[in-house]
């Protein structure tokens, strides 16, 4: 699974664009998920007009929001529900696959 935080993305050009839908194209060949996070307005709307908003899977875009990191705390929560219990063995969260118990997020970038 790959979570690319976008936040800083502006005014994306056709150039952007074509470059992540190989990317995103490459991933699913992989059987890789792309989630995007601070997904910005104008982002937003260039994935709608391409299409690749429906290609990517709207449940896996997660828009910008003014608390800092709270998309990227989304698209982590998201990303460890569609793991379930299939953590590597050195997931700092493996124990919780288990057992429920919640510990706060944390992620460092």
């Amino acid at each position: 699974m790959v979570i690319l935080v976008l936040k800083q993305a502006r005014n994306p050009d056709a150039a952007f664009l074509v470059l992540l839908k190989r990317f995103h194209t490459r991933l699913k060949r992989r059987q890789v998920t792309l989630l995007l996070s601070g997904v910005q307005p104008d982002l937003a709307r260039a994935l709608a007009t391409t299409g690749l908003d429906a290609q990517i899977g709207a449940s896996q875009i997660f828009a910008n929001r003014p608390v800092d990191g709270s998309s990227t705390a989304d698209a982590l929560r998201f990303a460890y529900e569609l793991l379930g219990d299939k953590r590597c063995l050195i997931c700092p969260r493996q124990d919780e696959a288990t057992s429920g118990a919640g510990q706060p997020w944390d992620y460092v970038i």
